[in-house]
């Protein structure tokens, strides 16, 4: 039996925590390993440490700020490194996002002890630190159940918000927390749309007993929506999903460590699926972020449940999978449909999108022109990504160019050469 547990981390598993303050070095195999300059234990933890007094209470708001702080405290540390272009190269960027991973879970564990306890059938139940936002329900107690002696994602959090007749269902882990996503799920007179992702498991599978849902629609394979598809189906629930969808979650490929750490890991997809469908609702084919992305539209009253169709006007970065001109046909397309309300997967409930979904179109649009611009010139894809976005972003680097402005302009360089 472990003397130690800090969430999740059994006693032998806490040992990797002592590396934090010794010089990190690259863990991938090469001739001579890029050493950090600096020792870790030299972080001024003090500064962090000021707004301590304040909180009276564990309030997320804050907390985030002061993960944020600790990780960015540290990342700047670790960047100056003997060969800095090596620090994107994808085993570094992985090493690093490891540690991170696990100081974000170690700070977070500071506040939560705070949070008021209940013990229902031997598991430790804990309140949701996060403040509600205007329209917010109350949600049930967040539970931090985990599988003991295994190391794995942080345990997830989930928030209620209820919009009339939509109840959004917001689920984050502690790393998605200290870098700020989110990931939601939606119901709506007793459908589910998608159904967040493997590392809030537990949770989900509490909020499937008390919704009971008629059935699941799915708008994409991405783990942060699909990753609890196995379970939905081992429950018997309906699923409405495209075939291309249904295929990518039976036969899932790798995914970076980032994202891993993040969402988890999804179990493939094996339960048999019985089709759902819905009289009022419908899938509509919607690609560019992922080729089998879609969209739930519902006619009755104008409501779309866009997944990841949207996520903000000027969006810089990109999956390698992305395809930012069809991106753009596609968001005209479901703005004719006059949407008059658009839940978000990653920002929730948009009130009025029909000038922004155009708006996002108009600005990508805008966008390709100026990178092929560029590519007329000769431009290379580093200098475009200069030039046109100001230098790679953050998400950039640390998700070793998987998510970054580069993956942008290759995607237009891609579908401007096909």
């Amino acid at each position: 039996m472990p003397i130690l547990e800090i969430d999740g981390i059994a006693e032998h598993e806490a040992e990797r925590l002592l590396g934090f303050r010794l010089l990190i070095l690259a863990h991938h195999a090469r001739a001579k390993a890029d050493l950090v300059r600096r020792d870790l234990g030299n972080i001024d933890l003090r500064q962090l440490a000021e707004p301590l007094p304040e909180l009276t209470e564990p309030r997320l708001d804050k907390l985030l700020a002061l993960e944020r702080g600790l990780v960015f405290a540290i990342l700047a540390q670790v960047a100056e490194l003997d060969r800095l272009p090596n620090f994107v190269r994808e085993d570094d960027v992985q090493f690093v996002l490891e540690a991170l991973h696990l100081v974000a879970q170690l700070l977070l564990q500071l506040f939560d002890h705070r949070a008021p306890r209940v013990q229902i059938n031997g598991d430790i139940k804990k309140w949701s630190a996060r403040p509600f936002e205007p329209g917010a329900a109350p949600l049930f107690k967040v539970s931090r159940v985990h599988e003991r002696g295994k190391y794995g994602p942080p345990p997830g959090m989930i928030r209620i918000e209820r919009h009339g007749d939509v109840t959004r269902f917001e689920m984050s882990s502690s790393w998605s927390r200290a870098i700020g996503y989110t990931a939601s799920a939606y119901l709506v007179r007793g459908v589910l749309i998608d159904c967040g992702f493997h590392a809030a498991r537990h949770h989900v599978q509490a909020m499937l007993a008390d919704t009971r849902p008629r059935g699941l629609m799915v708008t994409h394979y991405h783990e942060d929506h699909a990753g609890n598809v196995e379970r939905v189906a081992q429950r018997g629930i309906p699923i409405a999903a495209s075939p291309d969808t249904l295929q990518r979650l039976r036969f899932p490929a790798p995914i970076r460590l980032y994202r891993r750490v993040t969402w988890g890991t999804a179990p493939p997809l094996q339960s048999r699926v019985s089709a759902f469908e819905s009289d009022d609702l419908a899938l509509i084919a919607a690609p560019g972020h992922s080729a089998d992305h879609h969209v739930v539209w519902d006619a009755t009253d104008g409501t779309l449940f866009g997944g990841d169709l949207y996520l903000g006007v000027k969006v810089r970065v990109a999956h390698p999978g992305e395809d930012p001109r069809v991106l753009a046909a596609t968001l005209r397309r479901i703005a004719a449909l006059g949407p008059t309300r658009l839940f978000d997967a990653h920002r929730g409930h948009v009130a009025n999108p029909l000038p922004l979904l155009v708006a996002k179109a108009d600005w990508i649009d805008e966008t390709i022109a100026a990178i092929e611009a560029r590519i007329a010139l000769g431009a290379s894809d580093a200098a475009i990504v200069r030039e046109q976005f100001g230098g790679e972003s953050l998400p950039g680097y640390l998700s070793g160019g998987d998510y970054s402005r580069t993956n942008f302009v290759r995607a237009v360089r891609r579908s401007k050469n096909g």
